[in-house]
């Protein structure tokens, strides 16, 4: 089962992550033959791992791969991916991760007190769930107003 690219980078520690990611985008951005195949670029960041200096952090990260291949191999097939496309299209999806991380994230706050009053001031009188929903609301009844 192929699991999310998303799914070995949890595991690590924001420094392990950045780390790891660089390791794994100098293998496939060196254009070496076989780079655009998920286990070459696994072998060879294995290879680059095996030789790094910081030993604790490369040992950590050699425990994960034997712990979690499927997860390995989905985080070098995304990145893959990610270096074929242009540098518009990298930008455009960096994007549209932010936003939908950013409504992920408002949506587990609670709404902020001015979000409640201008929803008072709009008439609104129902439940609002989330600072996102605040956020949605205030905007549909704005352009209703409008």
């Amino acid at each position: 089962m192929i699991t999310s690219s998303t799914s070995f980078l949890t595991r690590l520690s924001q420094s392990q992550n950045s780390w790891i990611q660089h390791r794994y985008l100098k293998v496939i951005r060196t254009g070496s033959e076989g780079s655009d195949d998920p286990e070459t670029v696994l072998e060879r960041v294995r290879q680059r791992l095996y030789n790094e200096r910081d030993q604790d952090m490369a040992q950590e990260i050699l425990k994960l791969f034997e712990q979690f291949p499927q997860d390995a191999w989905a985080l070098a097939a995304h990145n893959i991916e990610i270096a074929g496309l242009s540098l518009s299209e990298r930008k455009d999806r960096k994007q549209k991760r932010a936003a939908e991380f950013g409504q992920g994230y408002l949506s587990q706050q609670q709404p902020t007190e001015r979000q409640t009053l201008l929803l008072q001031k709009l008439n609104y009188t129902g439940p609002i769930e989330s600072k996102q929903h605040a956020s949605d609301l205030i905007k549909q009844l704005l352009n209703n107003k409008n």
